[in-house]
């Protein structure tokens, strides 16, 4: 039985040259095997940490929904209810005695973002956060969380009285 090389059973002019072959078997088989397995179990690492890094990163922020922070570098996000916020805050309901059309309205909801955004920023630095948003503002984030919801209507409460 004849046996052809791969080149010319196939129709292609593909040679390689036989100390080409040895040394690799040699490398892969012999003494340098080791070495070899080291070499990609350090590959395999690097793509590891590489994919965790981005994966850390590939995250979707929903920028309506972002109250306070730099939605484009923040390690150490919180999340508010704004509904439930709004709703026990007593300077906010007091908006429902005057019409838009009335520039008591206007100033009134002035106050209350001013208060927001002094409330946001004082308990994020507080706490360690730099981005404060509703409730499932970033998807895809590995990390928890927290919600600051209460922590934000005890502030704004302390700060009426």
């Amino acid at each position: 039985m004849k046996v052809e090389p791969y080149g010319q059973a196939h129709g292609t002019n593909l040679s390689v040259p036989i100390g080409a072959v040895s040394r690799l078997r040699a490398f892969t088989h012999g003494k340098y095997r080791g070495l070899l397995l080291v070499g990609i179990k350090i590959s395999l690492l690097v793509i590891l940490i590489l994919g965790f890094f981005v994966s850390l990163h590939a995250t979707e922020v929903k920028l309506e929904d972002v109250y306070y922070g730099n939605p484009s570098d923040y390690s150490s996000p919180a999340s508010i209810e704004l509904n439930k916020v709004l709703l026990s805050y007593r300077l906010y309901q007091e908006l429902k005695q005057f019409s838009m059309n009335e520039p008591e309205y206007w100033l009134l909801l002035e106050k209350v973002n001013k208060n927001l955004m002094r409330t946001f920023e004082i308990i994020s630095r507080d706490n360690g956060y730099d981005i404060i948003g509703e409730k499932g503002f970033i998807a895809g984030y590995q990390g928890e969380i927290p919600d600051i919801t209460q922590l934000v209507l005890e502030r704004l409460k302390n700060q009426n009285e």
